[in-house]
């Protein structure tokens, strides 16, 4: 059990002076089933909501048509199955970053679907003691803002601002909870 949902209204809420609801356009990184999406839709023009499972595709997509949602779009697949002449005001990844494993290349997409002021947005768990995949394998447990920052360098970004989020917590399969510190890191070019 994973709650969220005060992570997504702390990252929606830095997000805030960036957003315009008449003109932003989003791309949701790796989108599970909407939690922050749902937060980010109501502050932006367009959204696109990008998820390699099925089963969280199936899940946002029943929230969007529930709550009758116009500005957002679901695509099931990565991030290459973004058309590189769409051009985002804000690229998110959050709290998916961690599962991607060649983020090189991700950041070298992440180039081609901007434009000079397109800020790339990243809510991340900090490293700690404790793995927060402990039943799902991924590439990495935890992504610390160092090595994300080496990593957008590398690729032709800056870091343009870090943040702390409310902390996350989980139940494992124990029923033993876990928490987890979370941050925010925001990128331009």
């Amino acid at each position: 059990m994973i709650l969220e949902g005060n992570i997504a209204v702390g990252f929606t809420d830095r997000l805030a002076p960036f957003l315009d609801r008449h003109s932003t356009s989003v791309l949701d990184v790796g989108c599970g089933e909407g939690t922050m999406g749902m937060e980010l839709c109501r502050k932006v023009n367009k959204l696109i909501a990008v998820d390699t499972s099925a089963e969280a595709i199936e899940t946002i997509g029943a929230r969007v048509r529930e709550h009758n949602l116009e500005n957002i779009a679901i695509v099931h697949g990565d991030i290459f199955s973004v058309a590189s002449d769409n051009k985002f005001d804000i690229i998110t990844f959050f709290l998916s970053l961690h599962h991607i494993t060649h983020i090189d290349s991700v950041l070298r997409k992440c180039r081609d679907l901007s434009h000079a002021e397109t800020k790339i947005a990243v809510a991340e768990i900090a490293p700690g003691r404790t793995a927060f995949h402990r039943y799902d394998a991924v590439p990495y447990d935890t992504l610390s803002l160092d090595f994300l920052v080496k990593k957008f360098r590398e690729n032709g970004f800056r870091l343009l601002l870090q943040a702390p989020l409310p902390s996350l917590f989980r139940i494992d399969k124990q029923d033993i909870p876990n928490r987890f510190t979370v941050y925010m890191a925001l990128f331009g070019q």
